[in-house]
């Protein structure tokens, strides 16, 4: 009688996850070099009560990465209160995100074989690099999430042709510039252009091709709602590092 008490196994990657971050808030500060000054970005933020100000650190100009990390943040805190684990919970909830839309991810993939998606998140939790990142207030995990429901919504418009997928390809694609900047685009752009490789069923290119280019086109629009107002109260100096030197970069 005592396997009816077990946990099941789909929760246990996520409670494994929660007692990781638990332990890091009660016995880690938050790291040097980056951590300290993202928190810095988002406290300076949170102090000037105006999200789409040029971003601050120090309170000088700080052009080196878009807010949405940041924003997040300020989030946090406005439901929780200013504190390091307020702070902190983006990055789990980002984390939580990564291994249910991985799992997600796999189930299209390899619809013949659910073993796979059931072992993908305990895969995830057994990984190094994510172990490391996905508690950290950094911005990796938190664009990963937005690649992965790109992926999702790449596959969905693969398979059934909906142009309502496209959407939400540019919407989850917008966010990821919004969360590190244009190297989102990297991790798509290659799976567009391959796409005769991996293609489930027969799609015309120029549906293909033209779908994805008008879907990456209005993925800028959430960038720009940003964009245009931080210019606006920029100087040229400030445009030149953020939109240039950051974008070649």
């Amino acid at each position: 009688m005592l396997h009816k008490f077990r946990t099941p196994d789909i929760w246990l990657p996520y409670i494994l996850l929660a007692v990781l971050y638990v332990t890091a808030v009660m016995l880690r500060p938050l790291f040097p070099i980056d951590e300290t000054r993202y928190m810095t970005v988002a406290w300076e933020m949170y102090l000037r009560g105006d999200w789409l100000a040029p971003l601050t650190v120090n309170f000088q100009p700080y052009h080196h990465k878009p807010p949405l990390l940041f924003w997040l943040i300020n989030m946090s805190w406005s439901v929780f209160g200013v504190s390091r684990w307020a702070g902190m919970l983006p990055a789990l909830v980002a984390s939580f995100f990564c291994l249910f839309l991985t799992r997600k991810l796999a189930e299209m993939l390899f619809p013949e074989n659910q073993k796979i998606s059931r072992n993908v998140p305990m895969l995830m939790i057994g990984s190094v690099p994510f172990l490391i990142y996905g508690l950290l207030i950094m911005f990796d995990i938190t664009l990963t999430v937005f690649v992965l429901l790109s992926l999702l919504a790449l596959l969905s418009f693969a398979k059934s042709g909906e142009k309502k997928y496209l959407l939400w390809f540019a919407i989850a694609i917008g966010m990821g510039v919004l969360t590190k900047g244009p190297v989102a685009w990297l991790y798509v752009i290659f799976p567009i252009l391959l796409a005769p490789l991996w293609l489930p069923q027969a799609m015309k290119p120029l549906k293909w091709y033209g779908g994805c280019l008008i879907a990456l086109l209005l993925s800028t629009i959430p960038v720009l709602l940003w964009l245009i107002p931080v210019l606006s109260q920029s100087s040229d100096k400030f445009a030149y590092w953020l939109v240039w030197e950051q974008t070649a970069g």
